[in-house]
């Protein structure tokens, strides 16, 4: 269920800007875009990726480096 749901909120964040070409957004100036990242994974690791962004007209690239780790829940073994 939380899986949906935060399909659904990042959404309707997409649609407070303007989108172009699928990877292009088009943000008012003074404004800001919250940018919310869900990670899932039905594996268990640690999963890194590094996400590119660049300001038009300029030759910046900021770079945003991510990571998601999964792991199943276990047991405690400490006799306290």
């Amino acid at each position: 269920m939380r899986r949906v749901q935060c399909a659904r909120e990042c959404q309707q964040l997409l649609l407070t800007c303007t989108v172009h070409r699928a990877h292009r957004w088009v943000i008012a100036a003074e404004s800001d875009v919250t940018l919310r990242l869900c990670f899932s994974s039905d594996v268990c690791g640690q999963f890194d990726q590094t996400l590119n962004f660049e300001i038009v007209g300029t030759q910046r690239r900021y770079q945003l480096h991510c990571r998601g780790v999964c792991v199943f829940p276990s047991v405690s073994r400490d006799p306290r």
